[in-house]
């Protein structure tokens, strides 16, 4: 019995230490399992971070190179505008100094062209004063004509010697000086008396040279004396009066020399 004892002791130890040792080994094949599939995770990890970061890296090397692009871009673009508008400026200034040059021009041209408009009236004005004068010489022609049919040559003297005249060489302070009955030859005013106290006078025919190359004895009368002139107009007779016995300007004489 005590022997039987002993054997089932020794049995049951056997059993004990058996499944004492499966249980390790089956906890040391779960600790390597779980230790290769630690070890692939991390393995498959470091594959896809080493993926991943050159591919974050491509990324980013690629949007610099991109956005370089577009910084030279926009300077090209930029120096285009800039060498675009200096070129357009240089031409309008061209233009610009052009249309100057043409408007100068047209300004000379036309102050030449108003120049000539201008000598042109001038011109007319003339040649409307002397075609009048030569009109009224006409007409007084035509008067002398018809007289002449009835007033004889001695009749015609008679009346020529009866007009009464004075002849005096100055005036000063608006008075004849120097009056004479015949002309001298410093005369310069010839006086044609209406009546005794009235006359009418202008410069005497034989003293307009002398006029003419000396202004200044026109001293007293209205002259209009144009540079260079050589011969001297009537354009309007004074008229004088006999004033405490000495004539006196009432009317200034207008001339002009031209």
């Amino acid at each position: 019995m005590k022997k039987i004892i002993i054997l089932l002791s020794a049995i049951m130890l056997n059993s004990t230490i058996g499944l004492s040792q499966t249980q390790s080994v089956d906890t040391t094949d779960i600790n390597k399992n779980i230790a290769t599939d630690s070890l692939k995770v991390e393995y498959q990890n470091d594959k896809k971070s080493n993926t991943e970061v050159p591919e974050k890296k491509d990324e980013g090397f690629i949007k610099q190179i991109c956005l370089e692009f577009i910084i030279i871009g926009l300077f090209v673009a930029l120096v285009a505008v800039v060498a675009i508008f200096l070129i357009s400026w240089k031409k309008q200034k061209k233009k610009s100094t052009e249309r100057e040059r043409l408007f100068e021009d047209f300004t000379n041209k036309f102050n030449v062209f108003q120049s000539k408009i201008e000598k042109l009236e001038l011109a007319q004005s003339r040649f409307e004063e002397k075609n009048i004068k030569m009109e009224e010489a006409i007409a007084d022609c035509k008067k002398t004509l018809i007289i002449s049919d009835f007033i004889s040559e001695e009749s015609v003297e008679k009346l020529i010697k009866s007009v009464k005249k004075l002849y005096a060489d100055a005036i000063s302070n608006g008075e004849f000086y120097n009056m004479s009955n015949t002309p001298g030859d410093l005369s310069v005013y010839e006086l044609v008396l209406v009546n005794d106290t009235n006359a009418t006078f202008t410069v005497y025919a034989a003293a307009e040279k002398r006029v003419v190359a000396r202004p200044g004895n026109l001293e007293g009368c209205e002259a209009d004396i144009m540079q260079g002139g050589k011969s001297l107009q009537t354009i309007k007779p004074g008229e004088a009066c006999e004033i405490g016995g000495k004539w006196k300007v009432i009317t200034s004489l207008k001339v002009r020399i031209e």
